[in-house]
């Protein structure tokens, strides 16, 4: 089979016949997604405030292991990485989107459907368990404990509709033409072009053999980020987690 022929069984096979997943909450759906609406525009500095208040303890070398349950597992996250994770993810405006169903369940387990409210809710949960920590009272000031006891009362407020749910949206669709280098998104011009530049880098000759050479395995799990607008037509299935 030709090259291009190859190509276009392996897109329709891989990118259109599949799907990309993200965990959420229904009631941050209402307008599909749009990822340059900031959903913690009224808070984000007071956010951000927190993390630095926080970042002084771990300068200082304070660090503990917070616990988290989904799905009957317990996962364990050191304080310092989700201090740094929180302050990336509030820094990029772009909205996930995983290969796996199961991670996007689990994601929909968040609090609020939310990572960064499931973060700040951790941290304001089980910080103050530590507040007999020497090293952690003579790093944190009274107004960084104000500022996590504010975040706290915010970030526990019930949203509108927070039931959980999983959206499935085909690999094909236009809004990932502009997500960046992951092969298995976008139109067929864009896997195409996609797949002859990885060739070209790779000093390989564009032919029906070497294309599987650059493909990751069928069973790779590889994350998303969606930046440009998703409307709700564009999702193919709503799943509701609690069906």
């Amino acid at each position: 089979m030709s090259f291009d022929g190859t190509l276009q069984g392996l897109w329709q096979e891989r990118v259109d016949g599949e799907f990309l997943y993200r965990g959420m909450s229904a009631g941050d759906l209402a307008d599909g997604l749009v990822p340059a609406t900031d959903p913690f525009a009224c808070i984000r500095p007071r956010l951000l405030a927190l993390i630095a208040g926080l970042q002084v303890a771990v300068r200082a070398g304070f660090d503990f292991v917070l616990k988290e349950e989904h799905f009957g597992k317990v996962y364990q996250i050191r304080f310092s990485d989700i201090l740094c994770w929180t302050e990336r993810d509030l820094g990029d405006s772009g909205i996930d989107f995983t290969s796996s169903r199961q991670n996007a369940l689990e994601y929909s387990d968040c609090f609020h459907g939310s990572q960064l409210k499931q973060n700040f809710k951790t941290i304001s949960d089980q910080l103050p368990e530590m507040g007999n920590d020497a090293a952690l009272r003579a790093c944190l000031s009274a107004d960084t404990w104000g500022l996590l006891n504010e975040i706290g009362g915010w970030v526990s407020t019930p949203g509108p509709d927070c039931r959980p749910v999983v959206l499935w949206v085909r690999r094909s669709q236009a809004a990932f033409n502009f997500s960046g280098g992951c092969l298995l998104v976008g139109s067929f011009d864009v896997f195409r072009g996609k797949i002859l530049a990885t060739l070209a880098e790779k000093g390989l000759p564009p032919t029906a053999d070497t294309i599987e050479d650059v493909l990751p395995p069928e069973d790779a799990v590889f994350d998303v980020r969606l930046r440009r607008p998703l409307a709700l037509a564009d999702i193919h299935r709503v799943e509701d987690v609690t069906a």
